[in-house]
């Protein structure tokens, strides 16, 4: 595969990564993944490979802690079918197979359901069961023990997300540790280890996701800094930016005399107030105009990022026939 076919291959399996986190387009997604995993993955190099599976595995926990609609379920079956079949490492498809049975269980039990008399069903008894986010009228079925752990689960990820990524509490890790074990070990009837298989897996991928979340980005590149105009300010200066115009950092009024550094966003400040900020931000403090980092796989991210925009723009304005609409 040539390199402009991997770097397109990557930046389409990250659009689809995006595109699995909304309901609207998950079931598009999840069909665009399935045949991916058909048509691409033997061909595809290791590292593309990974990143199909960490895409289905994204699937597995947003069916598992957010989606709960038969059909979306249906769509993550295909593709676990699918991704299972052509995986060839033992613990990844060991994890899929995982994902598969319980999608299948998933299934089971809503067939199950629909094929109980009317009065035993949710809601008016002509009308089954209630689609999602349709308010109940009668009481709803108890959901799976699995589904009741896992939302605990994944909740008090949430809840901790701050101390397990932006404090220096030690302990942090620990102590979510033994309250997901409690999760599992305490609180009605037992469940089967094997309701859990590629537990860890979701688990893993969603701490991944926290995590990149709460870090934001690098600092700025230290040449693009080093690049930054340093000036005098002089009575001309104050004309053009404002007699009254502050360091926005330490928020001191700029005075003749004082040395300012310029932005390219044009907005000003003390070159020893903006350092240390460009230490650890990349953006401007008042506009959040961003200079390039030496961080290569947040700039691949940002490129990714804009040519899937680009792209969503694009079908946007696509009219039937092919042609394009301009705005």
């Amino acid at each position: 595969m040539a390199s402009g076919d991997r770097q397109s291959l990557e930046v389409l399996i990250a659009g689809l990564q995006k595109e699995l986190a909304r309901k609207n387009t998950f079931e598009d997604a999840a069909k665009s993944l399935t045949f991916m995993f058909r048509d691409v993955y033997r061909s595809a190099s290791e590292t593309e490979q990974k990143a199909m599976y960490a895409a289905a595995c994204r699937a597995a926990t947003l069916l598992q802690t957010r989606y709960t609609s038969p059909a979306f379920w249906t769509a993550g079956l295909k593709l676990f079918e699918q991704a299972e079949a052509v995986l060839d490492n033992p613990a990844e498809k060991r994890n899929i197979r995982g994902f598969l049975e319980k999608a299948r269980a998933f299934l089971e039990e809503q067939t199950e359901r629909q094929d109980l008399p009317p009065e035993m069903r949710a809601g008016p008894s002509s009308g089954g069961f209630l689609f999602e986010g349709q308010l109940t009228v009668g009481a709803e079925p108890a959901r799976p023990p699995w589904l009741v752990n896992q939302t605990a689960i994944f909740d008090t990820l949430r809840a901790n997300t701050n101390r397990l990524f932006n404090s220096n509490d030690a302990n942090a890790e620990e102590e979510v540790t033994r309250r997901l074990q409690d999760i599992l070990t305490t609180g009605g009837d037992p469940v089967p280890s094997a309701e859990f298989v590629g537990l860890e897996e979701a688990i893993a991928a969603t701490l991944a996701e926290f995590g990149n979340a709460q870090r934001g980005p690098p600092p700025a590149a230290k040449a693009e800094v080093a690049k930054l105009p340093v000036i005098d300010v002089t009575e001309e200066v104050l004309t053009r930016i404002g007699s009254g115009t502050e360091c926005a950092v330490c928020q001191e009024v700029l005075v003749v005399g004082d040395k300012m550094q310029e932005m390219p966003c044009k907005h000003s400040f003390h070159p020893n107030c903006l350092k240390p900020w460009l230490d650890e931000h990349n953006s401007c403090p008042i506009c959040r105009y961003e200079l390039p980092t030496d961080d290569r796989e947040y700039e691949l991210k940002k490129e990714r990022d804009r040519e899937f925009e680009e792209d969503r723009k694009g079908r946007e304005n696509a009219l039937p026939g092919g042609e394009y609409m301009y705005t």
